[in-house]
Parts: C-alpha cells; structure tokens; sequence
C-alpha cells in the first residue's frame, strides 16, 4: 500500500471517528461497510448532466483523470456520444477557470471534428443538448466536419476557451 493512499485512508477514518454517529455507523454514511465522501457541488453537476445525455438516448462515461491515474491529464469530466456527434463535456462551478491541458484537450476535440463544451449550470446543460439536437436535424446533409465550442451557453464556430 503505497504512502499516499495510507495517510488518505486514515484521514477518512479520523474524519468517520469525528461524525455523528447513528446506531453503529456514522450518519454520513450511506453503505454499509464503506465510507464515502459527501458529494460536491461539481459531482452533483456531473451527475445530473449524465442524467440529461441517457434520458436522450445518448452514451455517457465519467473519466476520472488526474495525475496519479492512467488517464491524460486535462481529459473533459464527461466524454459522451449523443445524436451521432462526439461530446467532451468539462463541468466547472460558476467563476471557475479551465487548466492549461483542460484547454488542450478540448481544442483537440474541437479540432478533430467533435464538441467541445464547458458547463456550469444545468441549464447549461439542458441548452447544449437542444443545440446538439437542433443540429443533427439542420445540418443533416452537412454533416458533422466542423468543430463546435460550447463556453458556458455561447455557442461559437470557433475555439473560444480559455
């Protein structure tokens, strides 16, 4: 077990030890026999936004990247396909800014052809996926060979985020 994980395990016993508890657990508890961490504003978002793409019909995955992990640093929260078009989705809390390979990976999206999309609100959400529909029926004979960028409601042909 490495030393990382070790003191991480252990400060979430100290924080279950400190809790309220309820019979024999502690009220923040939701399962039996594991403890997790409350959800954060962000988490809901991404929750209720994966939500919105499946009652669509669409194909949605939550990454979890970070730089211990095996994943790119900078890959969008949400990776989906919905009505043929492919989606990288980053969810951000109001005033939030991207990072630099937030950036990158999403202007390599935008560039291969796919959406690039930056939300913070559901709303924002909800509005992303009227677009995406609104043009899968009016650019049908088009096609799909040009990049869109989705900035937190604006919709623009050209990368915008920064």
């Amino acid at each position: 077990m490495s030393c990382a994980y070790r003191r991480y395990a252990e400060a979430l016993r100290a924080e279950r030890d400190r809790l309220p508890s309820t019979g024999n657990r502690p009220a923040a508890l939701s399962r039996p026999g594991g403890f997790l961490v409350p959800h954060q504003p962000e988490g809901k978002l991404h929750r209720k936004v994966q939500e919105l793409i499946r009652e669509r019909g669409g194909y949605v995955v939550k990454t979890h990247s970070s730089e211990d992990s095996y994943q790119a640093v900078g890959t969008p929260d949400l990776l989906c396909c919905i009505y043929g078009q492919f989606v990288g989705i980053e969810t951000k809390l109001p005033g939030e800014k991207l990072r630099k390979m937030q950036v990158v990976a999403l202007h390599e999206i935008f560039a291969a052809g796919g959406v690039a999309a930056v939300v913070e609100t559901v709303g924002q959400g909800v509005r992303l996926l009227s677009y995406l529909e609104d043009r899968r029926h009016g650019e049908k004979a088009m096609g799909y060979d040009r990049g869109l960028c989705f900035d937190r409601g604006a919709v623009s042909r050209k990368f915008t985020l920064k």
